[in-house]
């Protein structure tokens, strides 16, 4: 503080700084009538961000993982055949006829057979197991069709077949967990039957299926039991009272049914 002498007598006290602190309140800038949101809700939208792209990224990594199965098995079946090795058997005469060169050669020629024969047979057995393999395939789809209860499976069945190609088809049976289910639900959506129908690729089309079929719920609905009917005989009797039925009548009249029911429940009617 600093002090000014006017005159002799009378001196002004300069008035004190006033210093403004910093005030510790937010304020939050919005637009319109939109309410800010909390901290708690951000945080509950964070959890939900953070779990939705886990689960996301998790997908990726299943779609890549089936995608290299799928081409492993895809190359497998379309390699091509390799070519048949001929094995000439050596002759007397090739070998200059001498008996040393010859048996040489016919030994060889055994032992080179023996390979080929092993090989051929071990060949064999691979294509009967695929051949198996896809009837053990088709036979299951066919009994888990039958067990399923739906309305006309055939119908979505036929949609299927005359939609898509037996390649296509083939790529359901085999890749899908549950194909019945697959071919029931595509042949009811014409939609996704559709786009189903453009991809030619065997990978895409197998990760689209299986994309598809992940999407697919099943809603279990109770079926209503079946009515009770008399067949024959005579016509069954029905319970009637008269004061019931004034009860009745009053009560459509005034709208209050409490005495009619009161009277029905006493009653066992």
């Amino acid at each position: 503080m600093s002090i000014e002498e006017l005159d002799d007598e009378t001196a002004v006290i300069d008035e004190p700084e006033i210093i403004d602190e910093p005030d510790e309140s937010q304020v939050d800038i919005h637009i319109g009538d939109e309410q800010p949101k909390t901290e708690e809700e951000i945080e509950e939208e964070n959890l939900k961000g953070n779990a939705a792209w886990v689960k996301m990224r998790q997908r990726e990594k299943e779609a890549r993982d089936r995608a290299k199965e799928l081409e492993a098995q895809l190359a497998e079946l379309t390699k091509p055949p390799e070519a048949p090795t001929t094995l000439v058997k050596p002759t007397l005469s090739e070998c200059d006829w001498d008996d040393e060169v010859y048996e040489a050669a016919l030994l060889q020629w055994h032992v080179l057979k023996q390979q080929d024969d092993d090989k051929k047979a071990a060949k064999q057995i691979e294509l009967d197991k695929g051949k198996q393999h896809w009837e053990t395939k088709l036979t299951n789809y066919e009994t888990a069709k039958k067990a399923l209860k739906v309305e006309n499976y055939d119908e979505s069945e036929d949609a299927v077949v005359a939609a898509l190609s037996s390649s296509q088809q083939a790529l359901i049976v085999k890749y899908a967990k549950e194909p019945e289910k697959v071919v029931y639900a595509l042949g009811k959506t014409s939609a996704k039957l559709a786009e189903l129908k453009t991809i030619t690729d065997p990978i895409e089309f197998a990760l689209a299926m299986r994309d598809i079929e992940s999407q697919m719920k099943t809603v279990r609905r109770s079926v209503p039991p079946p009515e009770t009917r008399i067949v024959g005989g005579a016509a069954p009797i029905q319970k009637t009272d008269a004061t019931y039925e004034k009860l009745m009548a009053a009560a459509e009249k005034s709208g209050n049914f409490t005495e009619a029911a009161r009277y029905k429940k006493a009653n066992k009617l």
